[in-house]
């Protein structure tokens, strides 16, 4: 009786909540078992890959990256292909390529320039071909003949550009040698059962939404450069000086931090193998949605080991690579190996995926596998904050593979949201300053709900979307569903989509079984509709020693309550969670009082309202 009740509330929610929000390529999905209304893959689910053998040379002195690539990608859909679409990121340096922002003219060039590309043996390269088509970052090819469904096609791509200077668009050249390299390489996009092939453009806004890839890349250098980059090192004998590598191999079994490479270390000499001009270091990743790296031949090199709960993996090897003049990161590998610790052990309770991590210290803020690109701050607890959040994005969007083009809150919440409450222990305030970000631009007209596709926001109004609200949205049902609870949908939801691409209604069905409970009164205010967070107090009555009040939702979006009642001999504080909303305008409190009424003061720095001047009652006197 209980299973079927169950299973009739569930198809209910599917016909009230799915059938009013379903867009008509999710519900396509639905009937073709790709997915499935209980949030889990359908038993028609596939998805796409490649394995990628890519020779790379970095020229220093030209900033000039020139690669060699033999990619084999795997069409594993039940449909023929009649093209395959690359993706050539760095065009968004080209002349005249539609971007969100502008970059200096110094870095604007011709576009990613392709030498060669072959399709199973057929010279494609051809411009003057309407079979071979640029469309901004886009590369988009139509073979002679069709892919076939579950069938490989071999590719071979010879390309080159030159790294950025003065456009650093999450990546680019900070000094002679100090390259943060990234979307270098020319890349198959995804093609799912949602949407077909990926040919949004890219603009510079907007990240992610890789397919799960195998990469061996050899990345050659001079002889003085050192090379850190996502997967494991595999020639590592081969490429440090003898006193380099015994330190390094401390530091993959050290708890403690250890300086594998710092001044005393440059001032000996060069750290690296000095037999040839060039070096090649060589990394291997599997089943990662992207590949990146880094090179400098001065910068310092700290590396600790962490024992992970992952049963794959049991060791993740922590770097911090670092300009000596970047003070800050002096601490950041320790903070990175407590920020994973966090993250296995509190939030989200969930094995740490990946087997290494190194934090570059280049500019601004920005995640890829295994790697971070980061400037530095001005105080630990923005160090804190920087290198947390960025390391959240391990679980989101990399293990999880979200599409951050259009689903862009399904990843930067979470990489916001996660890691709360260990920034609060280390002196940070994100919670609190997220909540004054969105009570600031709430309900504003450029304010737009989470669900509108991310590729189509700009700014603050893409911020606001993607990364404030949402991750409010989250703290605040965790809050309501308890940690147990939260966690358990969570868990559910990763364990289910692990590798693979979850789409918003896969997160929403998966939570709503789980927690057992229609959530839509939830999901709807905060995701999907235009509003704002906005409570006040209302008919206050002091009768004796009985003070009664309202409190009343003015905005459509749930908060918590949280009163202070201040009376002449003590204070109380009473807090309910988002759960007095569920089906009700006015929640109702009647408080006993042991002395005068003072004041009532409504909400706090951790609660969002867009209006506070109806949130206090004083006794004028």
């Amino acid at each position: 009786m209980k299973i079927f009740i169950y299973l009739l509330l569930s198809s209910i929610f599917f016909v009230s909540y799915g059938q009013s929000f379903l867009p008509t390529n999710f519900k396509s999905a639905y009937e073709k078992g790709t997915r499935s209304n209980d949030g889990k893959p359908g038993k028609n689910y596939w998805q796409n890959s490649a394995d990628y053998k890519i020779d790379v040379e970095v020229i220093p002195n030209k900033r000039l990256i020139s690669g060699k690539a033999q990619i084999v990608y795997n069409n594993n859909s039940p449909d023929s292909l009649n093209m395959i679409v690359f993706r050539l990121y760095q065009n968004i340096f080209q002349k005249g390529a539609l971007r969100n922002f502008n970059l200096n003219s110094i870095d604007i060039h011709d576009g990613v320039s392709i030498e060669n590309l072959v399709l199973n043996n057929e010279i494609v390269n051809d411009t003057s071909k309407s079979s071979y088509r640029v469309q901004g970052a886009n590369l988009i090819i139509f073979p002679s003949n069709r892919i076939a469904p579950k069938s490989s096609v071999k590719i071979n791509v010879d390309w080159n550009f030159s790294l950025p200077i003065k456009s650093r668009v999450r990546m680019g050249a900070y000094d002679s040698t100090s390259f943060f390299v990234a979307y270098w390489y020319p890349q198959v996009a995804v093609y799912d059962d949602l949407n077909g092939w990926d040919i949004l453009p890219f603009t510079g806004e907007q990240e992610f939404y890789n397919d799960f890839n195998n990469y061996e890349v050899n990345i050659k250098v001079p002889n003085t450069i050192g090379v850190w980059a996502t997967g494991e090192l595999q020639n590592v004998d081969e490429l440090l000086r003898t006193d380099i590598l015994s330190k390094y191999n401390a530091a993959k079994k050290s708890e403690s931090v250890v300086n594998i490479i710092n001044e005393e270390d440059y001032k000996i000499g060069n750290p690296y193998n000095t037999e040839g001009e060039y070096n090649v270091w060589k990394f291997v990743a599997k089943f990662v949605p992207d590949f990146a790296f880094a090179t400098s031949d001065h910068y310092y090199w700290d590396g600790c080991n962490y024992e992970s709960s992952n049963k794959n993996i049991k060791n993740v090897f922590i770097s911090a690579v670092y300009n000596k003049n970047s003070k800050d990161f002096y601490e950041v590998a320790e903070i990175s190996k407590e920020s994973i610790d966090f993250f296995e052990k509190k939030s989200p309770a969930y094995p740490f995926p990946y087997p290494a991590i190194t934090v570059y210290n280049g500019d601004g803020g920005m995640e890829f596998p295994m790697m971070v690109n980061d400037g530095s701050t001005n105080s630990r607890a923005s160090t804190v904050g920087l290198t947390s959040h960025e390391i959240a994005h391990t679980y989101f969007p990399f293990m999880m593979g979200i599409n951050e083009k259009l689903y862009a809150w399904m990843d930067e919440s979470w990489a916001v949201m996660l890691p709360f409450d260990f920034q609060h222990q280390n002196g940070g305030k994100q919670l609190q300053n997220n909540v004054q970000a969105y009570s600031d631009f709430a309900g504003h007209e450029s304010e737009v709900p989470p669900i509108v596709p991310s590729y189509q926001l700009r700014g603050r109004a893409y911020r606001m979307a993607a990364y404030t609200r949402p991750a409010l949205s989250y703290y605040f049902l965790k809050d309501y569903l308890g940690e147990q609870k939260f966690n358990d949908c969570l868990h559910d939801f990763m364990n289910s989509w692990v590798g693979k691409h979850p789409s918003p209604y896969d997160f929403f069905y998966t939570f709503n079984r789980v927690a057992k409970e229609d959530l839509s009164w939830f999901w709807k205010p905060w995701l999907f509709d235009y509003g704002y967070p906005d409570l006040a107090i209302k008919n206050v009555k002091n009768e004796g020693n009985t003070l009664s009040l309202e409190i009343y939702k003015k905005g459509n979006i749930p908060v918590p309550i949280k009163l202070k009642v201040i009376t002449s001999a003590e204070e109380k504080t009473i807090y309910e969670t988002v759960k007095v909303w569920k089906d009700k305008e006015t929640h109702f409190f009647k408080i006993d009082l042991n002395s005068e009424l003072v004041k009532i003061e409504l909400g706090d720095e951790t609660i969002p309202d867009v209006d506070k001047s109806n949130n206090l009652y004083e006794i004028k006197k």
